[in-house]
């Protein structure tokens, strides 16, 4: 279970997190922004001083001082290379173009990973859009030259929209330009119907938002302007105003607000959420009345309008293709309650950005048509690989390393390149922000390559340690003295046991049971003593902690600490003297407390190291000899480290039942393992498997991390850091809950014991695989479990962990890898000593909130370096057997009018088979009640595909939107 599984404030990491040069340009006034001189087309070299209208003069300056005395801002949030159809541009159809309108393109890129450069170019022209028409329900026909109406309209938005057309209109009219006003005809190929092409032409134009013969041309404002602090305060006051974090869902245009006392507010889209990005806390105004789009109140007026000079309208046009791409494939959420929409109103404090990381695209780029490029624009894309991220808007001045004379013919040179990139300003006037070209960080088919742009865009450092750091260390050859193990308890005599993944190399966990006689034994934990080593307010210390976790990839780990101490004198390596921090308790064999809690500093000396493999098959009954095989150190015998494991397993089991029985969710998420060849590409992938030997560590240090968390809070109940879980909010649950329903199954998540006993319920009920998806969406499902400071929650029950069911949980058995437990193993030292915390609370927060963002963050690494070995484990699996893509069983979990979202159990993943994209379904009907779909293929043959259906799907590796991705068809792909 993961359940208990964001930059940091200046104090205390200062040193170590300067402001990014981000925030320092996003500081600057809009009025120095506004105020930008463009160039005349035909004469370079003179620049003209914007005029406003007397009139206008003063609503702006007073727009302008007001947004300058708010936080800067940035995003609204949509990458979307996943959640876009395609594009097609408008259609150029007046003679009046210029010959030098078009430019040439590359080829698109390959599906595999290549990274080598575009071979050919080709002029293309911008053909007319069109439109499309969906019915759920009924039988939906599929034609090349009439397409479906999307659902990409945005009511709200005082920006000319775009019209987008289907995914399946010929390819050859997106590239073949009009030759003739004659009125023409074509055929659908399926139905044979008759479509006047002019005629369609002329309903799916859109009309230009900007006089571009004239040279200056007015922009209406697109978001509202920030309230002032005064209204902020008055508003929180008042109760009419909330605060909270925001978070971007991968659709782009739903979000949330989520607080802590009081249900999420859901924000529709992103002029409601006004250039606020995922995880940005933000004060919302909530909307009463469903038909406001959140911009229509007194700090905004629709007729507001900025005079904007010709430059302005190239980026007004670029604006107006990028809003053409964002469409929502994911189902906006269904609010009942009026009360639970709201807009933001003001950013209270940004989530700092490190690095955005994403790939440039020329002028007139589209999804559908790589080879689309103009000129008319000065205005470069650039495309986010976060989702969550806006397209940025980057003039030709501003593109770094690329900006040369032919800067276009540098960008599509550079068409397979990942690049580096920041927001440096973003106007209430601009449907998206405009940014700077940094870096060129690789190829993005190379993994390594891929995977630093991973790292540097969560803000982690794979460099080496600094010399200030490695001073810190002891020598290599450093020993424990006699005089300290003097001072500890020693334990080297005892059976002491590591038990981790066969590939660790930072061991910092072990586990001894001894018997005492009458029914009782002697458990203990003992953790590396890394705090030893590592002492407050060293270069060391300070950067352990603006690291504060260690990063886990498929192929390498990112160290929290030097490898002399987490692979050496901090890890418990077998048969070696290690310092340690202890907790043992006397208990009987039901796993019950018979006596006191002992905690201490200790030396240890381990017999063996096992892997959960090795330990699996003792629990499983074979021998040491034939289930491990490995030397014991000391003078134990086999039998007696095997009995040891024995009686260490049957405790955990009572301590595993106990705490289920007490209300804990049991909930397994979802891990992939791979095992890669000398090339560093993966050759087997397979989910991770959680055993019993897994669950008897797994109890011991929730054990230890429990008993230590109320030995600290009650000795600091102001100061101390903990970890808390709280109850699932109203909305995420209820969610999950209304799904299990479509599935005819009741879920109770009324508490944590109703919860943990309909997801027993739910595993009898259902294929184990399918259980394996239910459980990640419970997952998904809750809070996010959080470190914080004893002191800023009065109220102990507020310190409640829902997962766990404890009231007190705190982290003390990794410090190898999480600085948290470094925190928790120094309060515990002096409250042995019963000396002061040594911990204010101010800073005790601070590194609370620190920890939690980068624990965030790296989790999101894993999660994405897991997603791009799977796509280069399918793209390896094509290659070596000639085929082009990879077939697997999967659940069909929820029918949607264009698409069945799958479940595929073998890689523990969801995805999605789109059904109007496929050129194998000729037809399909969904029944009425989304509970199956009909599908006709083109050799008239039908299946039918019901909720939870295990049918066979095909899984290949997609390129073609420019990042690493995982696709899965109904039909082998061509």
């Amino acid at each position: 279970m993961n359940v208990d599984s964001t930059k940091a404030s200046t104090y205390p990491f200062a040193k170590y997190y300067p402001a990014p040069k981000i925030m320092r340009k996003l500081a600057k006034s809009e009025e120095k922004q506004d105020r930008k001189h463009s160039k005349f087309r035909n004469n370079p070299n003179k620049k003209i001083p914007r005029k406003k209208p007397a009139k206008m003069n003063e609503e702006l300056a007073s727009t302008e001082k007001a947004q300058t005395s708010d936080p800067p801002t940035m995003g609204l949030g949509a990458g979307l290379l996943e959640k876009v159809k395609d594009i097609v541009h408008e259609s150029s159809s007046s003679s009046k173009k210029p010959n030098n309108e078009v430019k040439s393109a590359p080829k698109k890129q390959s599906g595999k990973p290549s990274g080598k450069k575009p071979e050919s170019r080709k002029i293309v022209s911008s053909p007319p859009k069109s439109s499309s028409d969906d019915n759920k329900g009924v039988i939906q026909e599929k034609f090349k030259g009439k397409e479906n109406k999307t659902s990409g309209s945005r009511k709200h938005e005082k920006t000319p929209k775009a019209q987008v057309p289907s995914t399946v209109m010929d390819e050859k009219a997106l590239t073949k330009p009009k030759k003739s006003k004659k009125k023409s005809f074509k055929k659908s190929k399926d139905d044979k119907k008759i479509v006047p092409e002019k005629q369609e032409d002329k309903e799916h134009q859109v009309s230009a938002p900007i006089n571009k013969s004239s040279k200056n041309m007015r922009r209406k404002q697109v978001y509202e302007m920030y309230y002032t602090r005064q209204e902020v305060i008055e508003g929180l006051n008042s109760g009419k105003l909330f605060k909270g974090t925001l978070r971007i869902l991968d659709n782009h245009r739903s979000a949330f607000v989520c607080m802590e006392d009081r249900p999420d507010f859901y924000i529709d889209g992103p002029i409601a959420r006004n250039r606020a990005l995922h995880n940005d806390i933000v004060v919302v105004k909530p909307i009463e009345d469903k038909n406001d789009n959140g911009n229509s109140d007194e700090h905004s007026s629709s007729n507001d309008e900025q005079l904007m000079e010709n430059e302005d309208g190239d980026l007004s046009e670029t604006e107006q293709k990028l809003e053409s791409l964002e469409i929502n494939e994911e189902p906006t959420p269904k609010v009942d309650n009026p009360r639970s929409r709201a807009k933001v109103v003001s950013i209270e404090k940004r989530n700092p950005i490190n690095t955005i990381v994403g790939i440039i695209r020329a002028p007139g780029w589209s999804t559908s048509n790589h080879d689309n490029v103009s000129t008319k624009s000065d205005y470069a894309i650039f495309i986010p690989k976060d989702k969550r991220m806006p397209f940025i808007t980057i003039h030709k001045n501003d593109l770094g390393i690329l900006k040369v004379h032919d800067w276009i013919e540098n960008i599509l040179n550079h068409h397979s390149k990942l690049f580096a990139a920041e927001i440096s300003k973003w106007s209430t006037y601009s449907r998206y922000p405009m940014g700077v070209l940094k870096e060129e960080l690789g190829s993005v088919t190379n993994v390594e390559d891929y995977t630093n742009a991973l790292i540097l865009e969560n803000g982690f450092s794979s460099q080496a340690f600094s010399r200030e750091v490695l001073e810190c260390l002891p020598a290599e050859d450093w020993r424990i003295t006699e005089n300290e193990i003097a001072k500890r308890r020693d334990f080297r005599n005892d059976i002491v046991l590591t038990i981790d993944p066969d590939t660790a190399k930072d061991l910092d966990d072990a586990v001894s049971c001894k018997y005492l006689g009458n029914g009782t034994y002697e458990v203990g934990v003992h953790i590396a003593d890394v705090s030893h080593f590592m002492k407050p307010d060293t270069p060391l210390d300070k950067e352990a902690a603006s690291r504060a976790t260690t990063v886990y990839l498929v192929q390498k780990a990112i160290p929290m600490l030097p490898s002399l101490l987490c692979e050496r004198l901090c890890s418990l390596n077998p048969q070696v003297e290690r310092l340690a921090f202890s907790v043992t308790w006397k208990m009987n064999k039901d796993g019950k407390e018979v006596g006191k809690r002992w905690f201490g500093k200790s030396v240890i000396k381990t017999c063996s190291r096992l892997a959960y493999g090795e330990a699996q098959n003792i629990i499983e009954g074979k021998s040491w000899a034939e289930g491990v095989g490995k030397p014991i150190g000391g003078n134990h015998s086999a039998k007696d480290v095997e009995e040891t494991i024995m009686v260490l397993f049957e405790i955990s089991r009572k301590l595993r039942a106990r705490r289920f029985a007490k209300g804990a969710v049991e909930i397994n998420s979802t891990e992939l393992k791979f095992q890669l060849n000398e090339y560093g590409l993966p050759d087997m992938c397979e989910v991770y498997e959680q055993k019993e030997a897994n669950h008897l560590i797994e109890e011991f240090m929730l054990l230890a991390n429990r008993s230590v968390a109320e030995k600290i809070s009650n000795s600091f109940p102001a100061n101390a850091l903990l970890r808390r879980h709280a109850s699932p909010k109203e909305r995420q649950i209820n969610e999950f809950c209304k799904f299990m329903e479509g599935l005819k199954f009741h879920f109770d998540a009324s508490s944590s014991f109703s919860f943990n006993d309909s997801m027993n319920r739910l595993r009898s009920s259902f294929n184990p695989d399918l259980v394996e998806l239910f459980e990640n969406m419970a997952v998904r499902s809750l809070n996010r479990a959080e470190y914080f400071c004893t002191g800023d929650f009065p109220e102990r029950s507020d310190w409640h962990h829902y997962a766990l069911s404890f009231d007190y949980y705190t982290h003390f058995t990794s410090p190898i890898r999480r600085y948290p437990d470094v925190i928790v193993h120094r309060l515990l030292e002096n409250a042995l000593k019963q000396k002061s915390p040594n911990l204010p609370k101010k800073l005790c927060s601070k590194y609370a909130e620190h920890s939690n963002e980068q624990r965030e963050k790296a989790n999101t690494i894993q999660e994405d370096s897991q997603q791009l070995f799977l796509s280069v484990f399918i793209s390896e699996y094509c290659k070596k057997r000639g085929v082009s893509s990879m077939p697997v069983t999967a659940f069909a979990t929820r029918i949607q009018d264009r698409s069945i979202d799958v479940y595929v159990s073998q890689y523990g993943i969801s995805s999605r088979v789109e059904l109007l994209n496929d050129d194998n379904v000729k037809t399909y009907k969904i029944l009425p009640d989304d509970s199956a779909v009909i599908i006709k293929k083109q050799d008239d043959s039908e299946i039918k595909i019901s909720l939870t259906d295990k049918f066979q799907v095909y899984m290949y590796s997609d390129y073609s939107r420019t990042f690493f991705s995982v696709r899965c068809s109904l039909f082998p792909k061509t």
